[in-house]
């Protein structure tokens, strides 16, 4: 893998969706900016936040001003999610390609035991989480997860926050990867990251999920003719059928609007 972003001037590459900044780096080097972050000893002294962003996020963000905040203040926001890619393509300023959480989640694990830094896993439920350790750690033998943890968070529950985020400064994580889904998990790693003494959290929704088969990821040809989100309402639409007819509109109008904007 290239690092060619380790210098300290770097700057990354976004395009403004919603009034979010989202990066327009590719998956390789997004992987390869990361895995810098990951490397860099300083990092508990100002740890780094990664949303992985779709549509539903920025159709959320225009009314909910903390998630909004999150957004705008996160070290990266990547495209996880066509919409935002193909918006960009409206407006002349690329995104390279969708990065999701869900193909980051490997190969930043892989990333973390190559660099001897340790990972926390938190969210998930009815064991989610302590299982998704067990299948990384079969496919990385070196790699170090120091603790796991399904805790129901209510976020308005100071002390119950505090006390997660102690239990994973008290593990001596580097890396905490976070499935509450969005916005908790945004949410989550806003306010009390800085607290867990990790050098890099991510929000990564049902990637935990998806690892150990306890939902399915859309197959190949679904995700190359852009129908994962079709995939995943038909999967469960009782609890996705309703908010992807509401993201509709909001996608296109979106589209809209930035192909405006182009030609203005």
């Amino acid at each position: 893998m290239t690092t060619i972003l380790t210098q300290p001037e770097f700057k990354v590459p976004t395009i403004h969706l919603e009034g979010v900044p989202v990066s327009r780096l590719g998956f390789a080097d997004t992987l390869s900016l990361l895995t810098d972050w990951l490397h860099d000893e300083t990092g508990s002294q100002h740890a780094r936040r990664v949303a992985t962003a779709n549509a539903d996020f920025l159709y959320r963000a225009r009314c909910d001003e903390q998630l909004r905040d999150a957004l705008r203040t996160a070290d990266l926001v990547t495209a996880d999610g066509w919409p935002l890619v193909a918006a960009s393509r409206f407006r002349g300023e690329e995104i390279a390609e969708r990065v999701a959480g869900s193909d980051l989640l490997v190969p930043l694990c892989a990333a973390a035991s190559m660099a001897n830094r340790s990972v926390f896993l938190l969210g998930g439920q009815d064991g989610v989480a302590a299982a998704a350790a067990q299948v990384l750690q079969e496919s990385f033998a070196d790699l170090w997860i120091s603790g796991t943890a399904e805790p129901f968070i209510r976020l308005d529950d100071e002390v119950g926050c505090a006390r997660v985020a102690r239990e994973v400064a008290d593990s001596g994580a580097a890396l905490l990867i976070v499935a509450l889904g969005c916005p908790k998990q945004e949410l989550f790693l806003h306010r009390w990251l800085a607290h867990t003494g990790c050098s890099l959290g991510i929000g990564v929704g049902a990637s935990l999920d998806f690892l150990v088969g306890r939902s399915k990821r859309a197959p190949g040809w679904a995700q190359t003719l852009r129908l994962e989100w079709l995939h995943r309402a038909l999967s469960e639409p009782g609890r996705l059928g309703p908010r992807y007819a509401k993201n509709l509109p909001f996608v296109l109008g979106m589209l809209w609007r930035e192909w405006w904007r182009r030609g203005s």
